[in-house]
């Protein structure tokens, strides 16, 4: 019986899609109240896009997980 390898998957998520002005609270949550931050995450590697208000969310689900990676921030 051949046995097929998982490849683990890519998972993306946006933790802030404003423009340059953050504007968090619930009549927002549709577009993004924090600004620009995006996540990948591929096994145990983590590569970040822009470190803007999003970035406080992301890092506070980061150390809770308690799990070490590879984690890689791109500033644009």
């Amino acid at each position: 019986m051949l046995r097929k390898e998982r490849k683990p998957g890519i998972d993306v998520c946006f933790w802030g899609t404003r423009g340059t002005i953050p504007a968090p609270g619930p009549q927002f949550a549709k577009a993004g109240g924090n600004t620009n931050c995006t996540a990948l995450t591929c096994g145990d590697h983590t590569i970040i896009f822009d470190a803007g208000t999003g970035i406080r969310e992301l890092g506070s689900m980061l150390a809770s997980t308690n799990v070490t990676k590879n984690i890689h921030l791109f500033l644009t």
